[in-house]
């Protein structure tokens, strides 16, 4: 209770000191020709691309393709234009008007832009026509990487960085540079991984070396090189630990039934070891403030509190001067702290595939499994046979399971209910990552399992799966005399 009081304490001297309101507007008029459009927004990168919300600015559009698309600046920006879920960075400044030019049909491709004072759309364009070949080769290798057959994804990664150094190193466009670095650097961990779990005479440790010395020459650990990735500095640290064969030994200790997740888990005292040899490579206090931002923001997500409020605390002290990264911590802990076992679950009302409507209150005096899944997520649907035979076996008048679909096209959200035709009832949420109750409970990633209990509470928190121990959480939960 006093640590939770003082991180409240912490939390409202960090609120008093609210960032300056931004002082400018962009600008973005186009017109796009060739197809109908479903989806366009301009979207700026969040603090942490798990547990921050999206900041997204749609499109006003017109009948006969024109668009608009106004924003609030503060100060110069790479952000993401975004196409019926295709990517195209732009370059913005406060008080910029740009205008752009789009075939729908070859998008990226074929994109004009006014408003530039250099050529940095061009370049872009141009960088777009010489890597297409290379990312061509590397989709035809990838299935070979995976299964740690001979492959040329290494080699082709790093094609990518000597492309994108040419085009954009030194540019407002760098970013796109340092994020082709991360891309490499992530596939030669992983192909770290794959080729030890093969190969009993690969060398392991000098790879690691090797990568690691690649990442300080390209100044990787630099701070606007974690900015430009994906998720800071947590993928690599999370291949780099994954590297060390932890995945391999706890799943032979547990008979191959862990996820990735479970691998996290389990293994965090080994994992987080690793993961903060990485995070102490970064360039100056600042880049080490980012970087462990986004280790704490880990650790609360996925690990008990009591692990994962020692390393808050810890961080607050030493980076308190970070009022940015301290503020976003201290308030996803708080959300974190509302959603875990003994909290109340959260209500929703969602419709199923007949168009009823149904909520959590539905199932009162059960225990329920709300299942968080997607069509395009394979370790969600391999869970399903399990599932399957845990339901089979278990009495309805004391537990039930609720899918909550986050496919944001109900199409296949509906073919893949008649593919599986598994017998709960099925709901659709919709809105990808961003669905209400999925944001509500805080998931970071699919799938995604919450226990309620039949008082209405969270009884466990993403640390069940049907293959690995939902059936003897449940045997310990449920008498046998309700069993069928």
């Amino acid at each position: 209770m006093a640590r939770h009081a003082g991180l409240m304490l912490l939390y409202f001297l960090i609120s008093c000191n609210p960032e300056s309101a931004v002082d400018s507007t962009v600008r973005i008029d186009g017109e796009i020709s060739g197809r109908e459009i479903t989806a366009l927004h301009v979207e700026q990168k969040p603090l942490h691309y798990k547990y921050s919300d999206k900041i997204v600015h749609p499109a006003d559009m017109s009948d006969n393709g024109k668009f608009t698309i106004t924003l609030p600046l503060a100060e110069e920006e790479l952000v993401t234009l975004s196409l019926d879920g295709t990517d195209y960075p732009l370059m913005i400044f406060p008080g910029m008007h740009l205008t752009l030019s789009i075939d729908g049909n070859s998008f990226p491709r074929n994109v004009a832009a006014g408003g530039y004072d250099l050529d940095w759309n061009e370049r872009y364009q141009q960088y777009l026509n010489e890597v297409s070949p290379i990312e061509k080769e590397i989709a035809s290798e990838m299935d070979a990487f995976r299964r740690a057959e001979e492959n040329r994804i290494p080699g082709l990664y790093e094609k990518k960085v000597r492309l994108a150094e040419d085009y954009f190193k030194g540019t407002p466009l760098s970013p796109v540079y340092f994020a082709s670095v991360g891309d490499y650097l992530n596939h030669v961990l992983r192909n770290i991984s794959y080729q030890q779990s093969e190969t009993s005479s690969f060398d392991a440790e000098s790879a690691r070396e090797d990568a690691l010395d690649y990442a300080r020459r390209h100044d990787f650990f630099s701070l606007e090189s974690q900015k430009a990735q994906r998720a800071g500095i947590r993928d690599f640290a999370h291949y780099y630990s994954m590297s060390y064969n932890v995945a391999d030994s706890l799943r032979s200790m547990h008979g191959g039934r862990l996820s990735e997740q479970d691998v996290r888990r389990l293994g965090y005292e080994r994992l987080n070891r690793y993961r903060e040899r990485v995070a102490r490579q970064a360039a100056g206090e600042e880049a080490r403030a980012y970087a462990e931002m986004h280790l704490v923001a880990e650790r609360l997500g996925e690990m008990p509190l009591d692990i994962s409020e020692e390393s808050l605390e810890n961080y607050l002290e030493t980076y308190a001067d970070y009022e940015e990264y301290t503020r976003f911590l201290l308030e996803f802990h708080d959300q974190i702290a509302g959603v875990r076992p003994g909290q109340p679950a959260a209500a929703f009302t969602l419709p199923d595939q007949h168009g009823n409507r149904v909520s959590m209150s539905d199932y009162d005096g059960r225990y329920v499994l709300l299942d968080f899944w997607a069509s395009w997520c394979i370790p969600c649907l391999e869970e399903f046979p399990s599932m399957k035979r845990i339901y089979r076996n278990t009495s309805r008048d004391r537990f039930e399971i609720v899918g909550i679909s986050l496919d944001e096209d109900s199409l296949s959200w509906r073919k893949s209910i008649e593919k599986f035709n598994n017998p709960w009832v099925q709901l659709y949420g919709g809105d990808g990552f961003q669905q209400e109750t999925f944001r509500t409970y805080r998931g970071g990633g699919i799938p995604f399992y919450i226990l309620v209990n039949p008082d209405g509470r969270i009884e466990r928190f993403n640390d069940i799966r049907a293959t690995y121990n939902l059936e003897s959480v449940l045997d310990s939960l449920l008498d046998e005399s309700f069993r069928e």
